[in-house]
């Protein structure tokens, strides 16, 4: 009978004892690369696109598949205002600060000047935005780069400046005011003339057009004004076919009117068009055609020879876009990129002749996912010629940002590819278990139903063993998938600025599903509901969209592994200002919500009577609190007079309870600014109250749920006599307690300036920021301490008085230990290790320059590292001397070679392994990895002998049956 228990043990126990190879632990990772929203397209000689990003990225992208070739990121602080393939096949683009060329082949850069030193301001304006670049027909090196203040003449061969001119001269000539450029052209050899507003004040602008000799002196020849008479329409150069190489200046005059006027002769004329003009582009290089954005459509006029205009392509659906385009060969064209019915939409293509006349090139009709993307947003039209064959393709972007490639050649052809450019720029990221396996149960599982989960287990068990009979190894069929038995396959939830939410999966980096709505707002709030399924409940996530358009304030719950709503939607009337969530479930096992109104108010979500009823007991202890500039309000939830509840045919209606917030307190950050804010980590497990010392004495950690680390800014001066000097920043770092408005700690550091990062880590609070004094990235380590327990003090006899529920208010303050250190690189983004059971050791996970991912163990950060030798007690914690520098090496760096841009987020995620997370860095690009802080201490080594194994098991089986054999023959002797 023994025996029979020890092999049901035995078996029992090999259905249950899951192991992977270590060997694979690694080769899940995945990087994904993105460019952003492009705002220029050009066809290189071997017919590659090049682009630039409103990201400041410039890229290299395959036409038939839009893989990256290369790209360059740059800094976003010099935002790329426009490009051009220049003649010999280089690449040059203008940053607000420094001309770059580029090698359109490898991306090498092959010089770069600065044209400013300055600082690009926010709250640029519009038509602050305009660039051009122009290739001087004699000269084959000289280029002409305007911006919206200067004039520049290149010399492309080295980057040297021949001149420049200044647009604010003008002021003088234009009574003082802010002025502005918005287009400029070559008239002639040593003539230029430009034309642009004066006036800070945009509804009555001033616009004027200026000839200017260029020589050394660059003389300004004349200055002409007028005002304008409509709303503001930027003056544009355009030339008339047949005009003898002379430019005319196209503004609005009011109405259905353009205003013409000749940039050499300054005579002028009124011309009637079909529509009330809103805003013109002439991003043609040529200048006969005018792309005029009116009311509900879009037009493109060609200036005739008579300066008269004349429409040659109309574009009045509701989704439609259009764009003129010039070929190397000099021929224009008109491109119209309009929404068909349903799905349908149609890309066409005009060749514009010089009288006027269209020659018809056949249109490409595709379908394409509108539900998905939006509508079309910008287009790019490529036109060339193959022979006699004319081909019309085109890059597009949507409203979600995604480019999508339309391939013509001369005969109908789907769409090409389609990169989702949304995901380099995200707002909210978090993660989720992958799991479909699962039927919803909306109430606790009666008797019948739980032999149905137990009978699930069950053939779940058989397919396991069926698994190990086949071999341990994993293939494409298994039945048995150890990496959602670990937990290691996770369903990334991503939402985009543009509104866009993706469902990625964590193991290949493929996009599961998106959703995209067009009145979703930027500000949407997102919070994950269900991170794994709860009796039979799939993961869900929480949506609250405020509604820009119509001002609806709408709050629904997804089901996480399909996209679809799965409870909602609930409207909301009164302005909601905050949400966050509270410790508990309702019956489903959904993350209950608390939304703060404008005016106080509180709604539990989702307005249920289970969710209420669960809440009860805490609604007299719930408090909220609000951060503003001036300061952390913190508010007490009361109830506001009696429930709304009545008594309908004889049946009890329930109502939402009434619910207000009591202000309580309030800390004074003084009206600085707000830089870094953080808060306890919701899921971290604390595996221990108490860190044990050398000599085996505890300090008991402070572990205060409530605490929010604030970081801000605040400017120092100094008084030199009568004048004002900044010499630096001081950054105050608060540890602030949300329910009682306690100051736990506070610190501070001059000259300090952003990035500034904080993270906290049970009771540890790391904060990194940038020393403007020392030039350096510093990085202040502070442990938060409730007190100490001696040697002696705890034992079976010997117990300490102590409240094992935290309270905000009886609680006293923590012994705080700081220490600052010096790190070699720049932080972009920090982010802490999630464990199943939080044993594993504490790091830090740091994206640091170079687009890298460094993995920081929390022994070179300790702040009680001592300054001298360490003590025998203090060797016996592993304790290392103070060194001011952090050590960086290399194989601590988890992105290896790989190069993950503009990281603004870390996020980890338990796996059922407790020496495993899952980490996503998230920013320009995402980054996958499996993190081991531990090391693999719970995994197979991949050169584990199994063969010893199983040959070590089948003989201990052998001699049991021998020994089993003589037993019962010995005692079969004995009886005789």
């Amino acid at each position: 009978q023994k025996m029979k228990t020890l092999w049901t043990l035995l078996c029992y126990f090999i259905g249950f004892s899951h192991s992977i190879y270590e060997d694979e632990i690694g080769v899940n990772d995945w990087l994904k690369l993105h460019i952003g929203p492009p705002q220029s397209l050009h066809l290189t000689k071997n017919s590659k696109y090049l682009t630039h990003t409103s990201s400041a990225v410039i890229a290299s992208l395959e036409p038939l598949t839009g893989e990256i070739i290369w790209r360059q990121v740059l800094d976003e602080k010099d935002p790329i205002l426009c490009s051009k393939v220049l003649k010999n096949g280089q690449f040059l683009t203008v940053g607000f600060e420094t001309l770059r060329l580029w090698d359109s082949d490898d991306g090498d850069l092959l010089w770069h000047v600065k044209t400013r030193e300055t600082r690009r301001g926010k709250g640029k304006q519009d038509f602050e935005n305009f660039c051009s670049i122009t290739s001087q027909k004699n000269e084959h090196s000289l280029v002409l780069v305007s911006y919206f203040d200067r004039i520049l003449q290149i010399d492309s061969s080295n980057g040297k400046i021949k001149w420049s001119f200044e647009v604010g001269k003008l002021k003088s000539q234009l009574s003082d005011k802010k002025v502005v450029l918005t287009d400029v052209k070559i008239t002639s050899e040593n003539l230029f003339s430009a034309t642009g507003i004066a006036g800070s004040d945009s509804k009555t602008p001033l616009y004027w057009i200026a000839a200017i000799k260029v020589g050394e002196k660059n003389e300004l020849i004349e200055c002409f004004t007028d005002n304008l008479e409509s709303d503001l329409m930027l003056p544009k150069f355009v030339k008339s076919d047949g005009s003898n190489g002379e430019w005319f200046v196209v503004t609005s005059k009011g109405g259905k009117t353009l205003f013409l006027t000749n940039a050499l002769s300054k005579l002028s004329k009124e011309i009637s068009i079909e529509c009330k003009p809103l805003s013109i582009d002439n991003s043609n290089s040529m200048g006969l055609l005018l792309e005029i954005q009116c009311t509900g459509s879009s037009m493109v006029f060609l200036l005739d020879e008579n300066e008269s205009t004349r429409a040659v392509l109309e574009c009045s659906e509701k989704d439609c876009q259009v764009s003129t385009f010039f070929s190397k060969e000099g021929e224009v064209f008109a491109s119209k990129l309009v929404r068909k019915e349903g799905r349908l939409a149609q890309y066409e293509t005009k060749r514009i002749a010089t009288d006027g006349h269209k020659h018809e090139i056949p249109p490409i009709r595709f379908e394409y996912p509108f539900e998905l993307h939006g509508s079309f947003n910008k287009i790019f039209p490529i036109v060339y010629s193959v022979g006699s064959l004319v081909v019309s393709n085109a890059v597009v972007t949507s409203e979600d940002d995604s480019i999508v490639s339309i391939q013509g050649e001369g005969r109908n052809k789907a769409i090409d590819f389609i990169r989702e450019e949304g995901l380099s720029n995200l707002t909210f990221v978090d993660m989720v278990e992958y799991s479909m396996d699962a039927s919803p149960i909306n109430h606790l599982p009666n008797f019948y139903e739980r032999l149905s989960l137990h009978a699930q287990d069950f053939r779940y068990f058989c397919g396991y063993g069926v698994s190990l009979l086949l071999g341990l190894k994993m293939n494409e069929n298994r039945i048995y998938d150890p990496d959602s038995e670990f937990g290691l396959k996770k369903l990334i939830i991503a939402a985009s600025e543009k509104g866009k939410i993706f469902a990625i999966d964590s193991i290949s980096g493929e996009i599961v599903w998106t959703m995209f709505d067009r009145s979703r707002s930027i500000k949407t709030t997102m919070y994950i509901t269900r991170p794994n399924t709860v009796l039979n409940q799939l993961p869900e996530f929480f949506v609250f969209e405020d509604k820009v358009g119509d001002g609806r304030q709408l709050m629904r719950y997804f089901n996480a592994m399909t996209g679809q709503e799965s409870f909602g939607p609930f409207e909301f009337t009164d302005k909601v200002d905050r949400i966050f969530p509270i410790g508990l479930h309702d019956a489903t096992g959904r993350q209950i919500l608390v939304a703060v109104k404008e005016n106080e108010s509180v709604v539990l979500l989702p307005p249920t009577e289970d969710v209420y009823l669960r809440a009860e007991a805490i609604l007299q202890s719930l408090y909220h609190h609000k951060i503003t500039g001036d300061g952390l309000s913190t508010y007490l939830v009361m109830p506001e007079g009696k429930s709304e509840g009545g008594d309908e045919g004889g049946s009890e209606v329930w109502r939402v309870p009434k619910l207000k917030s009591l202000r309580m307190g309030f800390v004074s950050l003084k009206g600085e600014d707000i830089v870094a804010k953080t808060y306890p980590l919701p899921h971290e497990v604390v595996q221990s109250p108490a860190v044990v010392l050398g000599d085996d004495s505890l300090l008991l950690k402070y572990l205060n749920p409530h605490m929010v680390v604030v970081g801000t800014l605040k400017r120092e001066e100094s008084m030199e006599g009568n004048v004002k000097n900044v010499v630096g920043r001081l950054l105050t770092i608060w540890m602030i307690d949300t329910v009682s408005g306690k100051v736990l700690y506070r610190e501070q550091h001059e000259g300090a300036s952003e990035p500034v990062h904080c993270e906290i880590s049970e009771y540890n609070v790391v904060c990194t920021y940038w020393s403007s004094l020392a030039k350096r990235t510093e990085l202040s380590s502070i442990s938060l301490y409730e007190g100490m327990i001696g040697r002696y003090g705890l034992g079976p006899s010997k117990q300490p008085e102590r409240n094992l529920q935290f309270s905000s208010f009886d609680s006293l303050p923590p012994v705080a230990i700081q220490k600052t250190y010096v790190f070699p690189y720049s932080v972009s983004a920090l982010g802490l290790p999630l464990t199943s059971h939080g044993i594993t050791s504490k790091s830090l996970y740091m994206a640091i320059e170079g687009g890298h991912i460094f993995s920081l163990d929390r022994k070179w950060v300790d702040p009680r590292r001592p300054l001298n030798e360490p003590t025998k007690i203090e060797k016996e914690e592993k304790l290392l001397q103070y060194q001011p520098i952090i050590p960086v090496h290399r194989l601590n760096v988890l992105s290896y070679g790989n190069e993950v841009a503009r990281t603004r987020e870390i996020v980890t995620s338990p796996a059922k392994l407790e020496s495993i997370s899952v980490l996503l860095a998230a920013g320009l690009d995402l980054f996958c990895t499996r993190a081991t802080p531990s090391k693999t201490f719970d995994l197979l080594a991949p050169t584990f002998n199994y063969s010893m194994l199983l040959t070590v098991i089948a003989g201990l089986v052998a001699v049991n049956i021998v020994a089993r054999s003589a037993s019962r023959r010995k005692t079969l002797n004995t009886l005789w």
